[in-house]
């Protein structure tokens, strides 16, 4: 027997939040941790050639200076509200022991970062 699940897509942002959406998703550029390197000592110095045949990637240029009002403004908002927007924008891994450790179900957690993004906006971050 199959169990209905409720579908929630965490990645909708309502209209009125894209501006905040967009200075979120480069704060969490800014915040995430480079991937640890598990390379042989040997290697640590070495380059691949491949790069040359392929077309340079343009990415838009990162902020840090509106990344670090938006960290300040994250830290500032009340402990549920701080966890779902990391989890949303810089944790990114399944919402199940998220909405676990609150206390939630999906919907309480798509409400605390829908409410998160809105409290960022209303402080005028």
């Amino acid at each position: 027997m199959l169990m209905k699940t409720n579908t929630i897509d965490f990645h909708a942002v309502e209209h009125h939040q894209l501006g905040i959406d967009a200075r979120l998703s480069n704060w969490a550029r800014w915040v995430k941790p480079g991937k640890q390197s598990w390379v042989n000592p040997m290697f640590a110095q070495y380059r691949s050639k491949a790069w040359q045949w392929h077309r340079p990637e343009i990415h838009d240029p990162l902020d840090t200076l509106d990344a670090m009002k938006i960290e300040k403004a994250v830290s500032g908002l009340p402990d549920r509200h701080r966890a779902a927007v990391r989890w949303a924008y810089v944790i990114q891994c399944s919402p199940a022991p998220v909405f676990r450790a609150l206390g939630v179900n999906r919907d309480g957690l798509m409400l605390y970062l829908r409410d998160g993004r809105q409290m960022l906006i209303n402080r005028n971050t």
